[in-house]
């Protein structure tokens, strides 16, 4: 918290500098994350001046003070993400790359002429034209199977991706809960929502960036 003022320069100096940096929705974050913080050490003071008028000596505040902000600032954010994987538990990367490719494997091989899936294509493909052979196509059939092929596989990425960004967001859910509690990890959480660095910010990347891939 009290590396934020430097913070809030540096990027005020960085858009004066940058040209053209300082847009609507960047003044609106900024604008946003001054109060933020400034409600953030208002919560740190006034629970230090709580315990100290509950206290009977400066060392008995002193005390449990300290182990407030043990347990609160410390032990709270490490123990986070081992709750958060307990409860929506993470898949193994070679877990996840098996699934994947299973998943391939049941929607067919493009490369394999006699692979079931696309030999079904095949036989559509001609009897919706009306030919023997796919020479007689007027097109390209090695591109419909190389289209088809890349549909298939791109679906299976994202229904896997899909299924691993939930388990994210319910690790989130988590994170949240836990930030009534702990006010260090309240605030985390404002300003990685406001600088668009958190959870949200990273899945609607994905999404935009998967549907300017595909076409989605």
């Amino acid at each position: 918290a009290a590396a934020a003022p430097g913070l809030l320069i540096a990027g005020a100096w960085l858009g004066l500098t940058s040209g053209g940096a300082w847009t609507p929705g960047v003044i609106t974050r900024v604008a946003l994350l001054l109060p933020l913080h400034g409600a953030f050490l208002a919560t740190c003071v006034a629970c230090a001046v709580l315990v100290s008028a509950t206290q009977r000596t400066s060392r008995s505040a002193v005390i449990l003070l300290a182990s407030v902000w043990f347990m609160l600032w410390i032990l709270v954010p490490r123990a986070l993400p081992m709750v958060a994987e307990a409860v929506a538990p993470t898949p193994a990367r070679a877990g996840f790359e098996a699934e994947v490719d299973a998943r391939l494997r049941e929607l067919g091989d493009s490369h394999d002429p006699n692979d079931p899936a696309f030999a079904r294509l095949r036989a559509d493909t001609l009897a919706r034209y009306g030919v023997s052979r796919v020479e007689e196509l007027p097109f390209n059939y090695g591109g419909l199977v190389n289209r088809e092929g890349e549909e298939r596989t791109s679906a299976a990425y994202r229904q896997h991706v899909g299924a691993l960004l939930a388990t994210y967001g319910r690790q989130e859910m988590v994170v949240r809960v836990a930030g009534v509690l702990s006010p260090y990890v309240a605030v985390r959480l404002g300003s990685m929502a406001l600088s668009g660095s958190d959870s949200a910010h990273a899945f609607e990347f994905v999404g935009n960036a998967d549907a300017l891939a595909f076409g989605v």
